[in-house]
C-alpha cells in the first residue's frame, strides 16, 4: 500500500481551507476570517496508490502492518498460532492461574501493600508501571532488535507488556 503526496487549497465563503496529504497524512487547517477567533484541526486520512515501490523510496517506515492475503500461506498461520499459544500459556501458567506461580496475585498483593491497601492509589501505580515498561521497552525495540532478532523482541515485548495490562484492567474492574 502506497500514499501519494498531494497538495489541494481552496476558499470556501469566509473559511481558508488547505489540505495537504503526505504519506497517508491528510491535513486540513482551517482558519476563520473573523477577528474573533481562529481555528485549526487535523484530520488524518490516505489515499492509496498500486506502485509498492513508491513507498519503499519515499517512506522508511516498517511495512509490519501491511497485510495482503495473497503473501499468506497456511504454514505462516500455523507458526503464527503456535506463538501466540505459546505465549498464551506462559503468561497463565506464570501469572494468573491459581496452579501455577501466582505472580500476578504476589504483584497485586505486593502493590497493595505499598499503597496502605488504597485502590486509587495501587491502580495508579499498576498503570504507571505498566506505561513505564510499555515505553521503555517499545523505545529500546531499535537497540534490542540489533542484539536478538525482530521476533524475539516481540515475544519479549508480549511476555512483560501482557502479565501488566492485564492486572490493571482486572484490578481496574474489580475495585472501580
Amino acid at each position: 500500500m502506497v500514499f501519494q503526496n498531494r497538495r489541494l487549497g481552496f476558499i470556501s465563503g469566509s473559511t481558508e481551507i488547505l489540505i495537504d496529504r503526505n504519506f497517508g497524512a491528510k491535513e486540513l487547517i482551517s482558519k476563520s476570517t473573523s477577528r474573533s477567533h481562529s481555528r485549526i484541526s487535523t484530520l488524518i486520512l490516505a489515499t492509496e496508490i498500486s506502485d509498492n515501490k513508491l513507498m519503499k523510496q519515499n517512506c522508511g517506515a516498517e511495512e509490519a502492518g501491511r497485510f495482503h492475503w495473497r503473501e499468506q500461506s497456511p504454514v505462516k498461520w500455523i507458526k503464527f498460532s503456535l506463538a501466540v499459544s505459546v505465549v498464551l500459556w506462559i503468561v497463565n501458567k506464570v501469572w494468573i492461574s491459581p496452579s501455577g506461580f501466582q505472580m500476578g496475585e504476589k504483584y497485586k498483593a505486593h502493590l497493595e501493600k505499598l499503597s496502605g491497601g488504597d485502590t486509587t492509589v495501587t491502580i495508579a501505580c499498576m498503570l504507571g508501571i505498566f506505561a513505564i515498561c510499555h515505553s521503555g521497552l517499545a523505545s529500546l525495540r531499535p537497540l534490542a532488535e540489533t542484539m536478538v532478532s525482530p521476533r524475539v523482541f516481540r515475544y519479549i515485548f508480549a511476555l512483560v507488556s501482557l502479565p501488566l495490562a492485564f492486572s490493571a484492567l482486572v484490578y481496574f474492574i474489580n475495585h472501580r
